[in-house]
């Protein structure tokens, strides 16, 4: 918690001309506790760059604490550091002083705590709340003894607590007592009003002059004029002894419950002060970050180049808008010689730079722009202003000499010296000698060095000399306003003769002037105007680039964005199409497992049914057989055409797909070889039915085909000769036909595809022989709203209800489960409706819905 650096505290001087304690002043109003406020008035360049580097950092934490939001009740804290010492010393602090010493010890902890928090956001800082530990007896004696308004309360001490109780009976008695005398009419008309008071700690009642001698009782005060005198009455002088008894006993009782919490106080005075002095610590560095919120100031950087560069710095005492510089110091050059008019901002860019840099190497923002760096320094020294003196008899150019005589020993390489108007104050070529000597000294020595001056010879010595550097601030001929812009680079003029013919000068005196001036003089001074028309020129174009630059820029990184953003949503789109195909192959690959396996187990069951038949033909028959049972019906051609219609898989497509695993077909314990020769038989009939299907496939096309039609409407039947398929035309995207075959969606070329009959959309189911119409009992409900589904389902439950149907199948699709979720409301409110499931795998799986009717 280092404030100040030695080397920097022996030139008060310069601290005191560059107005550091001026921004100090109004730093410490963020401040919220004396301590917090002493430190911040303390505050100097650092001694080591270790030790800068460190406070930047706890600055820097502390800006990031304010922006998180976080707390740091330090307002209305007393000042304790003395008292506190003093309680390690022996003595006894007051009720309020130890009411001040529990509020830090409380403020203490909650810091503590919020700091301890802190660890990755502050790590600096948090490191403080390691010595503000809590301090739990001072917290609740203090508390337990002392009220809010300072006074010790009975609970302090039983002994307090019992004779507060014996004292306020003795006072009741008291009371008493004089209220029976003050009822006695002989005793009433001798006082000056019927009431009791208090004089000396004595209950006493006011007599009227003339009775004192009539009263019986003790004389213990009277009123200023003479006329009352306040008596205690003798019957009650023994009551009055035992008030004032307990009354001394409880002040004793007091001082020691005081001495008691007092040293526990001074027990932990080490501990106390150190809590203070981190503390005072933390609300200085947080005045600081306040400050540079306010001021728009940034952390420079502090390099070891010897390079100082301010980037648009502000003066942080020039009030309302002022005009950001921006000048540099070291690199190719350590000596800055500034030029220009009177009034035109040379000395406030002489004091900017110091103050500035003082400001820095104390760890402090600059109010400045990103970019600004400052090198470490030891020491900063500044004459400034007119410092003449009659009681010491010195002239100005003596003042500038006695300073610059003090700190010339003492510059180095880590020194920046600022000497304002070097050569005023003598003759012009003198002075002008003297300063380039003293310059080169300093050059010489290593310091970095920034001077101001009205003298030629140093701006042409400036110009010519390697190591130095010219920087003009910037006059308005027009207005003979300065713009307080400072222009590196190019020496600046004084305007004198502008400025004269401005202000109306006579014409003649101008030109005897000019004549005195010289043509060398005059060359040089039309040059520089040249110069700076050239440089307006140049600054005018650099920010018409920038502005430009930037556009670029922008436009640059808004395509970036798009393009980033369309390269984006193309992995999404294509991831999603992956994922999503790939969910629909396996759902398929899936549902067709389930049916091969299912067929075969059917395969087999017909196989074993026809051979027990064979076994009951070949016994010899006693009674008439059994009839024979027909295999289950369940696998009718129709019904495997309409699920690899849904699949959008041909018969052919399935065979290609990987077989159920032979651990799956392998037979069951028992079985012979007649069940082994039907699962063969079984595989033999599987692979014909795909040939079948092969053969007749373009049959079945071929007598659907229809006329060529040059548009292709949604909802049309398709044949796809590149896969072989069938399909439904749902839309068109960019000349292609978006095709559905099954449940699968794909895009095909128009010349890929022939138009066909529609496939018929159920199949006709005969009841049996009773009497009943032909019932078909399936319903397609695909492609149609929710409202036109329910109408269609009504329609063929009542009609599955009139020819005496037992179920009825219900084809509503996957999709989005709108249609599937409607349907199964509205059969769940449906009276003819006894039960209704989803469909088996191979009866359609989820995009099915098989209805049960009641009888």
């Amino acid at each position: 918690m280092e404030t100040v650096s030695p080397k920097t505290l022996q030139d008060e001087h310069s601290l005191r001309v560059l107005e550091y304690g001026q921004v100090l002043e109004i730093m410490a109003r963020h401040t919220h506790w004396k301590p917090g406020r002493d430190y911040l008035m303390a505050l100097r360049p650092l001694a080591s760059r270790e030790r800068l580097l460190a406070r930047q950092q706890e600055v820097s934490e502390a800006l990031r604490l304010l922006e998180e939001g976080s707390s740091f009740p330090l307002g209305g804290l007393q000042d304790v550091r003395e008292a506190v010492g003093a309680a390690g010393r022996g003595a006894v602090l007051p009720p309020e002083i130890l009411l001040g010493v529990r509020e830090l010890v409380l403020v203490s902890r909650k810091i503590g705590r919020v700091l301890a928090a802190k660890v990755e956001s502050a790590p600096r800082l948090s490191q403080l709340g390691e010595v503000l530990i809590p301090f739990p007896r001072i917290e609740q004696e203090v508390g337990r003894s002392v009220s809010l308004e300072g006074r010790i309360l009975d609970a302090a001490s039983p002994r307090l607590r019992a004779l507060r109780q014996d004292l306020r009976v003795a006072q009741a008695r008291v009371q008493r007592a004089l209220q029976n005398i003050l009822r006695s009419p002989e005793v009433t008309r001798m006082l000056q009003e019927p009431l009791i008071t208090q004089r000396q700690g004595r209950a006493v009642v006011p007599v009227k002059a003339e009775y004192r001698g009539k009263f019986p009782g003790l004389v213990i005060d009277q009123s200023s004029s003479g006329a009352t005198v306040f008596m205690e009455p003798f019957s009650i002088v023994d009551l009055g002894n035992q008030v004032r008894t307990l009354e001394t006993a409880e002040e004793k009782e007091i001082e020691a419950i005081l001495a008691r919490l007092s040293g526990l106080v001074g027990h932990d005075s080490a501990e106390l002060l150190a809590a203070c002095e981190v503390l005072g610590f933390l609300d200085c560095i947080l005045a600081q970050a306040r400050w540079s919120l306010e001021a728009s100031a940034i952390m420079p950087e502090i390099n070891q180049q010897r390079r100082l560069r301010l980037v648009q710095a502000r003066h942080p005492l020039l009030r309302g808008d002022p005009v950001p510089i921006t000048v540099e110091l070291g690199g190719s050059f350590s000596t800055l010689v500034i030029t220009g008019p009177n009034t035109g901002g040379k000395t406030v860019c002489l004091k900017t730079l110091g103050l500035l840099s003082l400001l820095a190497l104390s760890g402090v923002p600059i109010p400045a722009g990103p970019g600004s760096t400052v090198p470490f320094l030891t020491s900063v020294w500044a004459d400034i202003g007119d410092e003449q003196s009659i009681a010491q008899s010195l002239s100005t150019f003596s003042s500038h000499l006695t300073q610059i005589l003090r700190f010339l020993p003492e510059s180095g390489p880590e020194s920046l010296i600022l000497l304002d108007e070097l050569g005023a104050g003598t003759d012009p070529t003198e002075g002008g000698a003297l300063g380039i000597a003293l310059l080169d000294e300093l050059t010489a020595r290593g310091a970095m060095t920034a001077v101001t001056t009205h003298l030629s010879q140093l701006k042409v010595y400036a110009s010519k000399t390697e190591g130095f550097e010219n920087a003009a601030v910037e006059f308005d001929a027009g207005s003979l306003r300065p713009t307080y812009r400072v222009i590196m680079g190019i020496p600046g003029r004084s305007n004198a003769l502008q400025i004269a013919d401005r202000l109306g000068l006579p014409r003649p005196v101008l030109r005897r002037a000019r004549e005195f001036l010289g043509t060398g003089h005059v060359g040089v001074e039309d040059l520089l105007d040249d110069l700076e028309q050239e440089r307006e020129a140049v600054r005018h174009l650099e920010s018409r680039m920038t502005v430009e630059n930037t556009e670029l820029e922008r436009l640059r990184r808004d395509y970036q964005q798009k393009l980033d953003g369309f390269e984006t949503e193309r992995e999404q789109m294509f991831d999603r199409a992956a994922h999503e195909t790939e969910e629909m192959v396996t759902s398929a690959r899936t549902e067709v497992h389930s049916l091969l396996k299912h067929f075969r187990k059917r395969m087999a069951a017909m196989d074993r049914a026809r051979r027990e038949a064979l076994e009951q033909a070949r016994k010899p028959q006693v009674e008439p057989p059994p009839a024979p049972v027909d295999p289950p019906a369940s696998f009718e051609e129709e019904d495997l055409e309409a699920r690899e219609a849904e699949l959008g898989l041909t018969h052919q497509e399935l065979e290609t797909l990987p077989r159920v695993s032979e651990t799956e077909e392998k037979p069951e314990s028992g079985e012979d070889e007649y069940d082994a020769a039907a699962r063969v038989e079984a595989r033999t009939v599987e692979a014909g039915l795909g040939r079948v299907a092969e053969e007749v496939q373009p049959h079945r096309v071929a007598v659907r085909r229809r006329e060529p039609s040059a548009v292709l409407a949604p909802g049309a039947s398709v044949y796809s000769r590149s896969l072989g398929q069938e399909g439904i035309v749902e839309s068109h995207r960019g000349g292609r036909v978006v095709v559905r075959i099954g449940v699968v969606r794909i895009t095909l070329d128009r010349s890929d595809l022939e138009e066909i009959e529609p496939r018929p959309a159920s199949s006709d189911v005969r009841l049996p022989e009773s009497g009943r119409d032909t019932f078909t009992a399936s319903l397609d409900l695909r492609g149609l709203t929710v409202d036109e589904a329910l109408f269609e389902l009504d329609r063929k439950l009542d009609a599955a209800a009139m020819a005496r149907a037992e179920k009825v199948e219900v084809i509503h699709g996957k999709g989005t489960g709108a249609l599937q979720r409607g349907v199964h409301q509205h059969l769940k409110r449906h009276p003819q409706v006894a039960d209704y499931r989803f469909g088996e795998i191979y009866e359609g799986g989820t995009g099915v819905t098989v209805v049960s009717l009641k009888r």
